[in-house]
């Protein structure tokens, strides 16, 4: 599947119920994209229970760096029960995110896999709350490329104050690039 473009939510979580669907076990996996949201490579970054502790920075990173990433898209599936996240998947993939913020990698999504269904937890507004590391770089680029933030003006206090909201690249199947 290598070339394969990922650049909408339906293609990537196509690929990833393909990858994951029929596991007998829990499996957490990174798609490397090129800057044309063209797949790299495929990782396995953990098995069994997905949660902060189960996820290596430095594994993250070097499968990262040796795709030549320049965005990835998690996935992980789900043996049972209901298709929601859990707190220790949303910190692992906050854990992700602030990995590969230090190296200028953008994290678009993670999608999450039970049999034929998937959710997005960028797109389902699940990871809204990453916050920037120290030094910055990665989180806020979850859903934005750089050159894609929305700038909205607050009139408040007769004072206009500019504030960046996270560009939604899933609004109307938008493209990730």
């Amino acid at each position: 599947e290598k070339g394969i473009k990922l650049g909408t939510y339906g293609a990537s979580s196509s690929v990833a119920k393909r990858l994951l669907g029929g596991a007998r076990e829990e499996k957490l996996v990174m798609l490397s994209l090129n800057a044309q949201c063209r797949l790299q490579g495929i990782t396995t970054l953990a098995r069994g229970r997905i949660d902060e502790e189960s996820i290596d920075g430095q594994q993250v990173a070097e499968a990262a760096m040796r795709y030549q990433a320049h965005s990835v898209i998690l996935a992980n599936n789900h043996m049972g029960g209901e298709l929601k996240p859990r707190e220790g998947e949303i910190r692992a993939t906050q854990k992700v995110a602030n990995v590969l913020g230090g190296i200028d990698i953008r994290l678009w999504d993670q999608i999450l896999v039970r049999g034929e269904e998937t959710l997005g937890l960028n797109k389902s507004g699940y990871l809204s709350g990453i916050e920037e590391p120290e030094g910055g770089g990665g989180p806020e680029m979850l859903a934005a490329d750089s050159g894609k933030y929305k700038k909205d003006k607050n009139e408040g206090n007769n004072k206009s104050k500019e504030r960046l909201e996270i560009y939604n690249p899933y609004e109307e199947e938008r493209s990730y690039e």
